[in-house]
């Protein structure tokens, strides 16, 4: 099974994470969701090798592959990326400043977390985030966390 976790950690964030607990909590799933619905897919993608820094591949496996057609990273039949890319195998759950989503799927994808020694973990390349990513969630779950506040009934001022 492959997991996704997103932790609140310390920072801006950190305080309002204390003062509003299920206000971020409901944002970190939202966060979980939004990342498997638009960065994942990009993980599948030509040119995602680079921005991911996947490991490089060996030249027997790149003949097979572009024999086979595929030409885009962590692609070789599109097993994989059609079952990962399925919201119906991603299950999220939120608690306490913590999301955690997971890929539900069956044994015919196994390679993905049974990695042999000397082999690419794909588990690993799959759950990746560029530098720009994180810096971006950041950002949304800090605007999102303070206007769900900030719009809450009974709240008795704005925070910034």
């Amino acid at each position: 099974m492959i997991f996704c976790e997103l932790h609140c950690e310390k920072g801006g964030i950190e305080s309002k994470a204390k003062r509003f607990p299920k206000a971020l909590t409901e944002q970190l799933k939202k966060g979980v969701l939004g990342w498997h619905e638009n960065i994942l897919p990009g993980h599948f993608k030509t040119g995602a090798a680079a921005k991911y820094r996947y490991k490089r591949r060996s030249p027997a496996y790149q003949k097979r592959k572009r024999r086979k057609g595929s030409m885009s990273a962590l692609v070789f039949s599109g097993r994989a990326r059609d079952k990962l890319t399925r919201r119906s195998f991603f299950h999220v759950t939120a608690s306490k400043g913590t999301a955690v989503g997971k890929f539900i799927v069956g044994s015919d994808i196994r390679y993905f977390y049974m990695t042999p020694r000397g082999h690419p973990n794909k588990a690993k390349e799959t759950v990746a985030v560029s530098e720009k990513e994180k810096i971006a969630f950041r950002d949304f779950l800090l605007e999102s966390t303070v206007k769900k506040v900030n719009t809450a009934k009974g709240k008795k001022k704005v925070i910034r």
